[in-house]
């Protein structure tokens, strides 16, 4: 029984947390809440809520993804750069997964009234 425990103790020494999923509104309350509220009004970027209605999904994904690309193509971002300070959006290096998992955090803040 002993070596047992053992095992299992030495065996979870392998995993790490970034094994473990977060859901989207963690990913969001670490990520993204230093610049961003959720109905709370501006802070360094935009308030995101109803950013789902506002905008197509692509576009928030590719704005999550690489903010810097977006800044020099898509005429939204840029706009939104020059009402924000110019302050750019920094990439927060999130994985796919991450990404749609923030989008459908955000889609859920959207449906409450």
């Amino acid at each position: 029984m002993k070596h047992f425990f053992l095992s299992l103790i030495l065996g979870l020494s392998f995993f790490s947390l970034d094994s473990f999923p977060q859901s989207g509104k963690d990913i969001f309350n670490s990520k993204c809440v230093t610049c961003h509220t959720l109905g709370k009004g501006k802070l360094i970027g935009p308030d995101l809520k109803g950013v789902t209605q506002r905008r197509k999904i692509d576009w928030i994904k590719k704005m999550i993804k690489d903010p810097e690309a977006m800044l020099k193509t898509d005429e939204t971002a840029k706009k939104l750069l020059q009402e924000y300070n110019n302050i750019p959006m920094i990439n927060m290096g999130l994985k796919d997964a991450e990404i749609n998992a923030v989008i459908e955090y955000l889609k859920s803040e959207d449906k409450k009234k």
